[in-house]
């Protein structure tokens, strides 16, 4: 009988191998700028040419590899970063495996030229050919080309996105080491236009500036924090700049570009309702954490880790973003175009954001716009109120403080009302005391009956509250579910767009919103007010 078991030949083995660790153009980048990391390079050009399919090129002036060296990376599980299975408890490279290279030149044509000052090196792998030679002296580091990216597997062509979608995801992961490694000059240039080039000055706000923009980067400020061997330090937004997706949350560890929607979650419930639901904050964060304490080996692309002390970090986030927010606030200022030369290209030390409690300003009513706006006054600005947002605030806020302590005032209603419920709520019900709701009730068949209410409650609804409360009370009363309680409750008859008030209506609405915790954002996340300070309408209109 004929065996049927045979081993697959390298290149044939290479090509599987490459199925997991090059998917896309990406791909390819990402593998090769993180070996010149590890080769502890300072300068690194990317260059691509129809999103890297056509050619691709990354240039660095790491350490340079020696002839024996550069023939045996091309090789599979040939790895400078370890050689014990223990050694994995205590990895600090961003490569380890030695897939990559023979990944991607078993995908496409692949050349590396590379100098380690003693000699310089060329290595040539078409189809699984090896060709090594030397070559005339070059300077110290690594020039790898691929090129005709996936020419022998065209079936994977299929699956790539358009080239410009493919050309955006490079750009958007180069923008992430970039960002994490502030002291590394980074070059990207498609089709022969640069399109980000960092100075490698090791100032994070500066680093940021060049990537994300002057206009971003003073809009950051700085968080650090840190619990025995873990530090969590970056910058994060102030609520007055906002994105309407995650794909601006950066995230490092030990410097290795991550994806983690849990801590992506926990930064963004750490703004609380200073960001309404579909908008997020922007934030690079690198966590330093003793490489014992995480497993980097759990997928080929190595863009998702497991922690041993994950909601230890999740909560040093969380507290160390939200202390920092009750630190900051800020009125958004109202925005207008610059022209090209107004522009600084650089942040200078004025630039940098202050961390510090603003007082909110005493305003003076002004008039009412549309009505739907107030417009108000202080000594140093002009304010445009959003009256529903303002409304929504305050009464957010009252009904935070009466859902979390019973009510000591009732009013009695000239009709029992009744509420209908399901079989599992009269269920629930019937196992909770008839207060816990924080006010008396009877259980009847179809559902509850009430004769009195809180004196809180909004005349005309007396039902919605009672239906919100008593939802609090068979889910468990959580501080989540009365927060999204007050939220609802603070929407229905607030001032709404197109009320008229009354200038002693309207003083009244500014005035307690100076009051509230947060004056500076609607229960959604919205901003209440923007504020045009004089300097800038002086600028505006050329004075």
């Amino acid at each position: 009988m004929m065996n049927k078991i045979a081993l697959l030949p390298t290149h044939v083995a290479n090509v599987i191998a490459a199925g997991e660790v090059v998917e896309r153009p990406v791909s390819v980048v990402k593998e090769l700028v993180e070996n010149a990391l590890d080769a502890n390079a300072t300068q690194i050009t990317i260059r691509i040419q129809e999103a890297g399919l056509e050619g691709l090129i990354v240039e660095d002036n790491g350490e340079g590899m020696s002839k024996a060296d550069a023939k045996l990376a091309v090789l599979r599980h040939a790895t400078s970063k370890l050689s014990l299975a223990s050694d994995l408890q205590s990895i600090r490279s961003l490569g380890f495996r030695g897939e990559a290279l023979p990944s991607i030149a078993s995908v496409s044509h692949l050349t590396i030229q590379t100098s380690n000052q003693q000699e310089s090196t060329q290595v040539d792998v078409i189809q699984g050919d090896i060709q090594v030679s030397s070559i005339k002296p070059r300077p110290r580091g690594t020039t790898i080309s691929v090129k005709k990216l996936f020419v022998n597997t065209p079936a994977r062509l299929k699956f790539l996105k358009h080239p410009n979608a493919e050309a955006s995801a490079i750009v958007q992961f180069v923008q992430k080491l970039a960002l994490a490694n502030s002291d590394i000059s980074f070059r990207l240039i498609r089709d022969a236009e640069e399109v980000l080039s960092t100075s490698g000055s090791g100032d994070p706000q500066k680093t940021a500036a060049q990537v994300l923009g002057v206009s971003v980067a003073k809009e950051l400020i700085p968080l650090d924090v840190g619990a025995y061997d873990l530090r969590i330090h970056g910058l994060i937004s102030k609520p007055t700049l906002s994105r309407s997706t995650r794909q601006h949350l950066y995230f490092t560890v030990n410097k290795r570009v991550i994806h983690d929607v849990g801590l992506m979650q926990s930064l963004k419930a750490a703004y609380g309702h200073r960001y309404p639901v579909d908008r997020y904050p922007v934030a690079i964060l690198n966590i330093d954490i003793d490489p014992s304490f995480i497993d980097v080996n759990v997928s080929p692309t190595k863009l998702q880790i497991q922690f041993s002390n994950y909601y230890q970090i999740k909560s040093l986030i969380h507290d160390g973003v939200a202390q920092l927010m009750n630190q900051t606030v800020s009125i958004q200022e109202a925005i207008h175009p610059l022209s090209g030369d107004q522009i600084e290209l650089e942040l200078t030390s004025s630039d940098r954001p202050d961390i510090t409690t603003e007082a909110f300003p005493t305003l003076s009513f002004l008039t009412q716009l549309r009505k739907s706006y107030l417009l108000a006054q202080a000594d140093e600005a002009m304010y445009v109120i959003d009256q529903h947002a303002a409304a929504e605030r305050i009464r957010y806020e009252q009904y935070l403080i009466q859902m979390t302590k019973p009510p000591t005032a009732f009013q009695r209603l000239l009709m029992p009302l009744s509420l209908s419920l399901s079989k599992d709520e009269l269920e629930s019900l019937k196992e909770l005391t008839t207060t816990l709701v924080g006010f008396p009730y009877q259980i009847t068949q179809e559902g509850i009956e009430l004769d009195e209410v809180p004196t809180w409650f909004r005349e005309g609804l007396e039902e919605t509250y009672a239906m919100a409360l008593v939802q609090q009370a068979i889910q468990g009363k959580t501080p989540s579910m009365i927060d999204d309680t007050a939220r609802l409750l603070a929407c229905k008859r607030s001032i709404k767009f197109q009320d008229v008030l009354s200038s002693e209506e309207a003083q009244s609405l500014l005035d307690q919103l100076s009051m509230c915790d947060d004056p500076y954002h609607c229960p959604h996340g919205r901003p209440t007010l923007l504020r045009y300070s004089f300097h800038q309408l002086e600028r505006m209109f050329g004075r």
